[in-house]
């Protein structure tokens, strides 16, 4: 019975330590959350300055994420999405649209500008053709809802699939990778090799290169975190509607002016009256006829 008593209140405090209370956040539009650090690491929000990865922080749009030597971060998004980055490792988030309600416009664009990673497809992905992307130093990668890893190996640059398919893609071409495949491609002006099935030892490589010391722990933290997911999957839907309605008042706001810096629009002479038109003098008041000359705007 003590025993018993012991493991709740520990997994009690494993909820309490991952998902922090969200009574009195902003709705700011928290789109990740990270669940491990493994060495150093920082996050640069847009326009703002660097500040130390850590545990339980939340990412926004256009963060910048940059591993330290010999460090590992893991980052886990609104939609369940799993990118775990490798040392030496930049990424920024440059696009993230997940409505839980609505898929068809979701979408997600992220640049990986030096390192290596790995990449595991969550809801935003569970399209027949989903939006998902990743600009890498040599060239597009399109996802199809899938775990794989890229970065440099070898002199080159990689990609090896362990569930579904992506296509890599530079300047001189496209390859299709599929489930237990590999690509390499020298740069951006090369086409990638054709890809092909990865050796054992080849794996282990890339496997290292992203394996997390405390695997089970964040495993426990991902379970752990799906509550409050849901809540930041609400929270980010209102935060992107609330967006969207004062990009519209703005840009409304924006016209109303733009109008009353024109002043009355001026009717042509055989044009019908409309509510807002200013009619033209009969001619015999010596004012030109601006009939043929178009509007007349200023007056």
């Amino acid at each position: 019975m003590a025993g018993r008593l012991i493991f709740a209140a520990l997994a009690v405090l494993l909820i309490f330590t991952a998902c922090p209370a969200l009574a009195g956040e902003a709705n700011d539009g928290v789109i990740g959350t990270i669940l491990e650090v493994q060495g150093s690491a920082s996050v640069t929000p847009q326009g703002g300055q660097a500040a130390a990865a850590a545990i339980d922080a939340p990412l926004h749009l256009n963060d910048v994420v940059q591993t330290g030597a010999e460090s590992r971060v893991f980052i886990l998004f609104i939609d369940n999405t799993e990118l775990t980055l490798s040392e030496k490792t930049q990424v920024k988030i440059d696009d993230y649209v997940y409505d839980p309600d609505d898929n068809s416009g979701n979408k997600a664009l992220y640049g990986v500008m030096q390192g290596a990673f790995q990449y595991v497809s969550g809801l935003i992905g569970k399209k027949e053709n989903p939006d998902v992307h990743i600009a890498t130093p040599v060239g597009m990668i399109g996802i199809r809802g899938t775990d794989f890893w890229a970065g440099d190996l070898d002199g080159q640059y990689s990609v090896a699939v362990n569930e579904g398919q992506v296509a890599l893609k530079t300047d001189a071409g496209e390859e299709v990778v599929n489930k237990g495949e590999g690509t390499s491609v020298r740069d951006r002006h090369a086409r990638p090799d054709r890809a092909k099935a990865w050796g054992r030892e080849k794996l282990q490589r890339i496997a290292g290169t992203v394996r997390l010391e405390r695997r089970e722990m964040v495993r426990q933290r991902i379970a752990a975190m799906q509550g409050r997911q849901q809540q930041l999957r609400q929270r980010y839907k209102e935060y992107m509607q609330g967006r969207r309605s004062g990009f519209r008042q703005e840009k409304r706001g924006q016209r109303l002016k733009n109008r009353e810096l024109r002043g009355p629009r001026l009717r042509k002479a055989d044009a019908p009256l409309h509510r807002g038109d200013v009619e033209i003098p009969d001619a015999t008041t010596n004012i030109p006829d601006f009939s043929g000359g178009g509007d007349m705007r200023g007056q």
